[in-house]
Parts: structure tokens; sequence; C-alpha cells
């Protein structure tokens, strides 16, 4: 009984700590990475396009609605416009939202 305890604290020591921490991407966009240009040529034209500005920056919104969307999500809405140490960014994914 003590062998499988130690053999399976070892297995979920290497699952859980073996891997190292890293942010995600889905479908090809990663929020800080990603250009508004490269979610063009992955998904296409969006299905609303939105501006409007945050705290004096300008910002826009794209949405995928129903056959626009990947599949398997209903909807898909990417903010862009992304403050960095090296200035703003307005075509940069700031956020990436998913509703299956």
């Amino acid at each position: 009984m003590a062998r499988v305890l130690a053999a399976a604290l070892a297995w979920w020591s290497a699952l859980v700590l073996g891997a190292p921490a890293s942010a995600l991407d889905w479908g090809g966009i990663e929020p800080g990475v990603t250009t508004i240009e490269q979610v063009r040529a992955l998904f296409g034209a969006p299905s609303k396009e939105s501006r409007t500005k945050v705290e004096s920056y300008g910002t826009i919104q794209w949405v995928y609605e129903d056959a626009r969307a990947p599949g398997g999500i209903q909807r898909m809405t990417v903010d862009y416009g992304l403050l960095t140490p090296q200035g703003y960014k307005p075509t940069l994914v700031r956020v990436l939202r998913l509703e299956p």
C-alpha cells in the first residue's frame, strides 16, 4: 500500500511540478503577441467590428459569430489595443473571449 501511495505521489508531482507554466494561446491567437493582421489571416473578416476609446486610446473589437466563428464556438470576441512598455500598440490583441 505504501508503494502504491509513493508511486501515485511521484506521478502527481512529476505531472504538476514537471511542466513549466506558460501563457496559453487558442487557435493561434495569443494576447500580447498576435496582431490584427494575423487574426484576419487565421479567421478572415469578422461578423462585426466596433471602434471605441479607452482612456484616450483608440481600440478595436472584432466579433466572430455563428458561421464566421471557429468550429465549436458560438461567438469569439477579440479586443485590440494594448499599452506596452514600448508604447501603445493599437493592432495588438489585448483580450480574447470565447463562448462555446
